[in-house]
């Protein structure tokens, strides 16, 4: 199943566009094909296709460091950018990005990720100990907000 969901990202990729610069400039926003870079990333590996994933991965990167540069600490920047830098074998460099997020205020919103602990751009993280301590202050800054969310009294609202 995963190999077929694959295939047909693939397969939409390559109709839509003919190099990871095309994809990047030609979807509708930045963030929305940085957000994407991932699926496509994990896509093209999956159908043995490393030199396009790699330049994905390279050019994602460069736009999430050229709207860091410009100052941009949206939290879809900086998530997206610990994604890419797990497939790019960069754990460090994930775990400091998911933590900061986090340590701003980031409880999950804002992004329309999955949860990082099923997001697929992270199975190799899944045995790293530091990831998995972030994950554990994630889930409790969740924890946080829902009890303050269901103390409020929405009624009359």
């Amino acid at each position: 199943l995963l190999e077929g969901r694959s295939s047909l990202l693939v397969s939409l990729y390559d109709r839509r566009f003919k190099t990871a610069e095309e994809f990047i400039s030609h979807c509708p926003a930045f963030c929305n094909a940085i957000s994407a870079a991932p699926a496509v990333i994990i896509a093209l590996r999956k159908t043995g296709r490393r030199a396009d994933a790699n330049a994905v991965l390279a050019t994602a990167e460069r736009e999430v460091d050229k709207l860091e540069s410009a100052g941009d600490r949206d939290f879809n920047t900086e998530v997206s950018g610990a994604r890419l830098a797990t497939l790019a074998g960069n754990p460090k460099e994930a775990n400091r990005r998911l933590r900061d997020a986090i340590q701003r205020g980031w409880k999950g919103q804002d992004t329309g990720f999955p949860d990082p602990a099923t997001d697929p751009a992270f199975t190799s993280l899944k045995g790293n100990a530091e990831f998995q301590a972030i994950l554990r202050l994630l889930h409790s800054a969740q924890r946080l907000e829902a009890e303050k969310l269901s103390r409020i009294d929405t009624r009359g609202i």
